[in-house]
């Protein structure tokens, strides 16, 4: 069975290079610009795994991280942080929060696709 993907970033290339890239990898991909988009998409069809920006316009990647682990219909989705924010603070606030992974940019593809494939192998 294909997989789902939802990728939270306000970066257009960001979301366009990943969703590339997670296709040909036989993904199904859904795309969310802000932080309550990604909210509305993950409640309306969820994913198997997100992959979740910090610095967002609306909410941040942290309010919607809460928001997916307090819901009991998302609360078990892994939820790894794609951000540029590489202090350890932030790293460990994202653990503490729930997040199964922490990935800084730049990423290289490969990293993505293990990390998510780990964190789905996981989960099942």
């Amino acid at each position: 069975m294909t997989k789902r993907v939802l990728i939270i970033d306000d970066e257009p290339s960001t979301l366009k290079v990943l969703k590339r890239s997670l296709e040909l990898n036989h993904y199904r991909v859904s795309l969310a610009s802000n932080g309550r988009d990604g909210i509305e998409q993950a409640l309306k069809n969820k994913p198997d795994a997100i992959l979740l920006d910090i610095i967002m316009p609306e909410l941040d990647g942290w309010q919607v991280l809460e928001f997916l682990k307090a819901n009991e219909k998302t609360e078990d989705v892994p939820v790894i942080m794609l951000t540029g924010r590489g202090l350890l603070a932030d790293v460990e606030k994202s653990y503490s929060m729930g997040a199964r992974d922490y990935i800084l940019k730049p990423f290289q593809l490969r990293k993505v696709r293990e990390k998510i494939d780990k964190a789905l192998e996981e989960c099942s």
